[in-house]
Formats: structure tokens, C-alpha cells, sequence
């Protein structure tokens, strides 16, 4: 396990006149679901070092869609969770062609970036995913922390282009963070040597919190005993094996709180096909319940209020489940 000596006082609990500035890369807006680069950021943030996060810049086929149309002509900057939070503008887009006019996009996006934060002893760079290589490649010298959340090359649609972003990133980052030695494993090159491990914890204060705390009104009608799970529902959840359990104890009822991810048949295709037809099986079961989607604030609650929480995970294949390190986000 492995940081480059000369930059190990950069990451030290240094006097706030000598902190460096973060500029940290992350894929999801930062008021949605709480991942660990939200908690760790935050932290960060709460000791006196000036953070600034941004989700970087449009892909082309990401224009018109959602995101987008919801950004602004300007310039938005929101300060919470002690981060300086730096939103995507309509025209911060990735254009592949012409490749001056790429250049110069990027240019642009990351001159309004490194206004964000400045201090006398520079930047650190934490990104926590591939894709932002090319933004990476914008801070020659500037150190860098890569921090890896999961067995990203086990995903599914993993490109040879991403394979290349991610080799990048593990031979230039001067620290490099898995959450689990599978996860180590997995990475490429001096990677697994080279890794230091940073398992995810929990906020006990924010679930004790919820001590006391009335039954949400959408599960309060759902019988007793109650199973509960809350995280992304997607491919790593073993839905065959719910239904079986299901089927077997149909007194007993699953509640599945987060995001449907990914489980429909276009996108899981033939290769998943087995886990879109469980996804299935379980929606028909009158004991199986899907709530979706809530508030990260609201998750406590939830899970007072089931009579056992499981993390109900696929054992089978090779997919990044097979090197997981729980965190649960809704």
C-alpha cells in the first residue's frame, strides 16, 4: 500500500493557512442520493478545508434531456454540507469534435472551477470515478486522490475506453482509496499493491436519530413482520432469492426502499435476462413492496420500522456485487 512520500504531508491535518483547495469530480448532483463521496466531502469540509465538487461537463447526448434543460445560462454555485457546490451550466458540455473547440470547452468549464477555491499551497484533486480522466489531465502536477467506490471494471457496458481512463488514473493518482480488498484486487496494474483501504462506515448519530420516530405513512399499512431493504434496487440484489423466501413465508413482507435501477428488459438484455424475470416474479407477489425512491433524511425512519434489514445481495456471476462493500443510499 502505497502514497508518494513527497506528497504525503498534503493529505495531513495541516493548519488551515496551509491546506491546499479540493476540487472534487463525482457523478451524482449532490443534494441526491448520499454516497461516500458526499459524507467524506462534508467532513472535509467541517475541519476547514475548502472544498468545491462538480459532476463535470455534459456529455453531447446528454443535451436536451433532463439534467440539462434544468441547468442554467449561468454560472450557479450553491454552498451546503460545508462544499461549495459548482452546478453545470447549459453550454459546460463535452463536444468530442471538433477537437480545438473540445479543448477549449474544457478550458473554460475548469477556469470557473479553480476560481471556486483558491489557497497559497494549491490544489489536490479527488476524483471518484473514470470518466473524469480527461478533466484530470487538466492538472499536470497537482496531486491527486482517486478513490475507487467500486469494482468499476465488473459493471456492465465497461468500454475499452473506460479501461484506459481507469489505468490512467490508478498509475497517476498519488493516493489511491479502494472501500474493500476485492475491490484492490480488481485494479489494474501496481493497483492492488498500491491501494489503502477506507471501508464505509456508518452515521450512527443520524440512525439513532430516528429513535422514536412515527411509522412513514406509505409502510404503515404493510403487515408485520417486515424485511426490509434500502439502497439502489438493480442488478446486485438476489431477486431470485426473494421470491423463493416470499413464496415459502407469504406472512412475511419485503420492503424494498430506493431507486429502480437498470432491472427492465431493455436494459438488462440477455446476459440478465434471468434477473429481470425475478424482478418480475417478485412485482406479481402481493408480499414484496417497491416504495422507491426517498429522501436520504427519511431513511432512518424506514428501517426503524422494519422488523429485520437485509442486504440481500447475488453470490453468483462476476459482476461488481462480487467485490461490494455496502453502503446504503436511496
Amino acid at each position: 500500500m502505497f502514497v508518494s512520500p513527497i506528497r504525503e504531508n498534503t493529505f495531513a491535518e495541516c493548519s488551515p493557512s496551509v491546506r491546499p483547495a479540493i476540487i472534487a469530480f463525482g457523478q451524482n448532483e449532490w443534494g441526491e442520493d448520499w454516497m461516500p463521496r458526499q459524507h467524506i466531502l462534508s467532513r472535509l469540509g467541517a475541519r476547514g478545508w475548502d472544498v468545491a465538487y462538480s459532476t463535470g461537463q455534459f456529455g453531447t447526448w446528454e443535451v436536451l434531456g433532463a439534467s440539462w434543460r434544468s441547468a442554467t445560462w449561468r454560472s450557479v454555485v450553491d454552498a451546503t454540507s460545508n462544499v461549495m457546490v459548482r452546478r453545470s451550466r447549459k453550454f459546460d458540455i463535452h463536444v468530442p469534435r471538433p477537437p480545438r473547440l473540445n479543448v477549449l470547452s474544457r478550458k473554460f468549464f475548469l477556469r470557473s472551477l479553480k476560481r471556486l477555491n483558491k489557497s497559497p499551497a494549491g490544489h489536490v484533486l479527488i476524483t471518484f470515478c473514470n470518466v473524469f480522466e480527461p478533466l484530470v489531465r487538466e492538472f499536470p502536477g497537482v496531486p491527486l486522490i482517486y478513490y475507487v467506490e467500486d469494482a468499476l471494471n465488473l459493471m456492465p457496458g465497461w468500454s475499452a475506453e473506460n479501461d484506459r481512463e481507469h489505468r490512467y488514473l490508478v498509475e497517476r493518482a498519488d493516493l489511491l482509496v479502494a472501500c474493500s480488498e476485492a475491490m484492490a484486487r480488481e485494479l489494474p496494474g501496481d493497483g492492488p499493491s498500491k491501494a489503502r483501504i477506507l471501508p464505509n462506515g456508518v452515521d450512527f448519530d443520524f440512525f439513532a436519530s430516528s429513535e422514536g420516530s412515527a411509522c412513514p405513512p406509505d409502510m404503515a399499512d404493510i403487515p408485520r413482520p417486515r424485511i426490509g431493504y434500502t439502497g439502489s434496487v438493480n442488478l446486485k440484489v438476489d431477486f431470485a432469492l426473494v421470491v423463493h423466501l416470499a413464496k415459502a413465508r407469504p406472512d412475511w413482507h419485503w420492503v424494498f426502499v430506493g431507486k429502480i435501477l437498470r432491472v427492465d428488459a431493455e436494459s438488462t438484455g440477455d446476459e440478465h435476462r434471468h434477473i429481470y424475470e425475478a424482478y418480475q416474479a417478485c412485482r406479481s407477489l402481493p408480499n414484496v413492496h417497491f416504495l422507491g425512491r426517498r429522501e436520504y433524511a427519511d431513511v432512518p425512519a424506514y428501517e426503524r420500522h422494519m422488523d429485520v434489514n437485509v442486504m440481500c445481495y447475488r453470490t453468483d456471476g462476476e459482476g461488481w456485487w462480487k467485490a461490494i462493500d455496502p453502503f446504503k443510499d436511496t
